[in-house]
């Protein structure tokens, strides 16, 4: 039971280091690629993969376990929102085109950012990450001078000095007439000046301020949690229940399977003597005695086997049979 829970949490995330994350799915399905490519996914491991995957879908569907991102850049693009409602209208200015500025490039696309500016120390791998977002990039020299393009602005470059100054952005906000820019440095050390926070129309946020909006989120995803371990326990219960019924399943089967050998035989049997001009009514009344007999030998020679002290298994019997024990 530990173990089949163990993998329903895994494929829904809440063993993962950031709580609800949604890679390790994709990271599950690959190893069941792998393992049916590979021959080694019985049965037993078929079923529960494919549980896996259904618990996933439902907990992502009916809690909000993905719904509040807690990762650093989620953070930064949503405190955004505290000063735009219009994303559709606006221009944003990532610095660094790093793995951070990745995902702040894709949270800010999800968000309809109109236009999207991509600054980074090496121009072509700028160049890579504005193209995959349909951006433009420019290298940090050109920087200062694109500045008041942006009404948006994330740091997430590998920087030992400041990359923008307070004179940047109060340079910057003369040539946009004032008009507000909002910056938010997720890097360490930070890529802006902490003066810039004293110019008017200038929001500086760091990685420290964003810490209650992440613990906001971590919370409404704790919650979702305790919601998924209840979809989680009611799947196991449903696999287990499979799982001890299996034994009596396979039974089943080969009881059926030899049944149908047993038909099969006397089927062609009576074909063959169809053929050579035997009565129909004749054979018909053969085949259906020999039928009868061949299935029920077994069970018979089982029934002779229990001894008369055993009533309870006799009554099974019995009661499978519709037939009454005196």
């Amino acid at each position: 039971r530990d173990a089949i829970r163990h993998i329903y949490r895994v494929a829904s995330g809440l063993d993962s280091l950031i709580l609800g994350e949604p890679q390790i799915l994709g990271q599950l399905k690959q190893a069941y690629h792998l393992g049916k490519k590979a021959g080694t996914i019985g049965g037993v491991l078929e079923r529960l993969f494919q549980q896996s995957f259904s618990v996933a879908k439902q907990i992502r569907h009916s809690t909000a376990i993905g719904a509040n991102n807690v990762s650093v850049a989620a953070a930064g693009v949503k405190l955004t929102h505290r000063f735009f409602d219009d994303h559709n209208r606006r221009t944003a200015l990532i610095v660094g085109a790093g793995e951070t500025a990745q995902l702040v490039a894709k949270y800010l696309k999800d968000n309809d950012i109109k236009r999207l500016i991509i600054a980074n120390r090496t121009l072509a791998h700028a160049q890579t990450l504005a193209e995959a977002h349909g951006g433009f990039a420019i290298s940090l020299e050109q920087l200062p001078a694109q500045l008041h393009e942006a009404d948006i602005i994330i740091g997430a470059a590998r920087s030992d000095r400041t990359l923008i100054s307070r004179e940047h952005i109060k340079e910057s906000l003369n040539r946009r007439r004032n008009s507000l820019q909002v910056l938010i440095d997720l890097a360490i050390p930070r890529n802006f000046d902490p003066a810039i926070d004293t110019l008017n129309q200038a929001f500086l946020y760091s990685v420290d301020d964003l810490e209650q909006i992440i613990d906001d989120n971590l919370k409404a995803r704790q919650n979702a949690a305790r919601q998924a371990e209840a979809i989680i326990n009611l799947y196991g219960d449903d696999f287990i229940g499979w799982l001890r019924s299996k034994p009596q399943q396979q039974i089943v089967r080969k009881m059926r399977e030899n049944a149908n050998t047993i038909r099969e035989q006397l089927l062609q049997e009576s074909y063959r003597r169809l053929a050579h001009g035997e009565d129909p009514a004749h054979l018909l009344e053969q085949l259906s005695r020999k039928l009868t007999n061949k299935l029920l030998h077994n069970p018979s020679e089982l029934i002779h086997a229990i001894p008369p002290d055993h009533k309870d298994w006799l009554a099974i019997i019995a009661d499978t049979f519709k037939t009454e024990t005196h």
